[in-house]
């Protein structure tokens, strides 16, 4: 016979489970399915995949977010952060590609009736490239391979901007913020010998031009891929409205731009002077060069 409390529990997580929307039992099942046989299979090709390539630091949290509010975008966010940082993830696939061509495929049987399904790339080499045996250019030409129809390119104009903010957000320990939370943020000494990117370290003019070319090459990957790529720059599409960038995605990859709302805010908008401690030092890097601008930005 079966206990009162026993049945009370019974319907309670019927309940609870009857809420669960489409997209999580379907991705229950899904992935129970796919990491039980990490061997990939041909994905369905109604579905499309996007890859959005950035250095970090360039707003793709709050676009892709947004993207993912639409039922039929599916976004992971930076899965190679994921692959790195989790031990449980290395152990389980042999390699980058194997876990790359397994995430494509189980996110993809999940829009069986068509959508797209969004990642983020940290594209240099000396980032997410260092887990594949090949550079930009192959790797394109690989998700090309993998179903990636679509591609958005996110720049950021303003390099000492984006080395700031990503100094601030390490001594900060929050990397993202909501609306209305209000940042106590650190001034920061910016060492301009020793610029973090990746996993190495950089002169300031250096880490500038490193991150210039490394876009440059992806260009070209994308021209010798024959893909259409989308090109965002945080300044022009997210940083004071990230609305306009969603818009243009959304026409880019041919859904419907439906209302959603950032859920990410903006961190810092204070003049670099009030926020570089060194100030001075810094300026007497960039001053005289194409760059120079980037002080007053």
């Amino acid at each position: 016979m079966i206990k009162l409390d026993d049945f009370r529990t019974t319907m309670r997580e019927s309940q609870i489970y009857r809420r669960l929307g489409r997209r999580l039992r379907l991705e229950l099942s899904s992935v129970a399915r796919t990491f039980a046989t990490p061997i990939v299979g041909r994905a369905p090709d109604r579905s499309n995949v996007c890859v959005m390539f950035h250095v970090g630091r360039s707003g793709s949290t709050v676009l892709a977010d947004m993207l993912d509010q639409l039922p039929d975008v599916i976004s992971d966010s930076e899965i190679y952060t994921d692959y790195r940082d989790r031990d449980a993830l290395r152990q389980r696939f042999a390699n980058a590609s194997e876990y790359t061509e397994t995430k494509i495929v189980s996110r993809r049987r999940l829009l069986r009736g068509g959508g797209t399904y969004l990642f983020e790339c940290k594209f240099p080499n000396s980032v997410d490239m260092r887990l594949f045996p090949f550079g930009i250019e192959g790797y394109v030409g690989y998700l090309r391979s993998l179903g990636m129809q679509h591609a958005i390119m996110l720049r950021r104009k303003n390099l000492l901007r984006r080395f700031v903010s990503n100094r601030l957000a390490t001594e900060s320990g929050r990397y993202h913020w909501k609306p209305g939370e209000v940042p106590h943020l650190p001034r920061v000494d910016l060492d301009v010998d020793r610029i973090a990117f990746g996993p190495g370290f950089y002169t300031l003019l250096d880490a500038i031009s490193l991150v210039e070319q490394e876009f440059g090459r992806l260009e070209g990957a994308f021209r010798e891929s024959g893909i259409a790529w989308l090109d965002l720059v945080y300044e022009d599409d997210i940083e004071t409205n990230p609305s306009i960038g969603y818009r243009k995605a959304c026409a880019y990859l041919g859904v419907q731009a439906a209302g959603v709302t950032p859920r990410y805010a903006r961190i810092n908008a204070r003049p670099l002077s009030q926020i570089i401690m060194n100030f001075d030092a810094v300026a007497d890097v960039l001053d005289g060069t194409p760059h120079a601008w980037m002080l007053d930005g």
